[in-house]
């Protein structure tokens, strides 16, 4: 399964007092990932999400509170999940 949304703006993070915590720490110390899960550098998990085996994050993408990834699910670049998004296999 790979999700992928390009026609969002360069401007789609939160623009209020928390995003220069989001640019400083770009995984919430409270998510859950796999050891074999691919995240880019420039995605952002946030708190209490769960990223399951073998997923793989794109470039600049957004993973919102609570959201849960079963394994092997591929997130696209530019990609913004809103918070408790489940994305499973099937």
């Amino acid at each position: 399964l790979t999700l992928v949304m390009t026609h969002l703006s360069n401007n789609y993070f939160p623009r209020n007092k928390h995003r220069k915590a989001f640019d400083q720490e770009r995984i919430h110390p409270s998510a859950v990932i796999s050891k074999t899960a691919q995240i880019s550098s420039t995605a952002i998990i946030g708190p209490n999400a769960v990223i399951g085996e073998n997923c793989k994050i794109g470039d600049d993408a957004f993973i919102g509170p609570q959201c849960v990834l079963e394994p092997d699910v591929s997130i696209g670049k530019r990609t913004f999940l809103q918070a408790a998004v489940f994305i499973g296999q099937g």
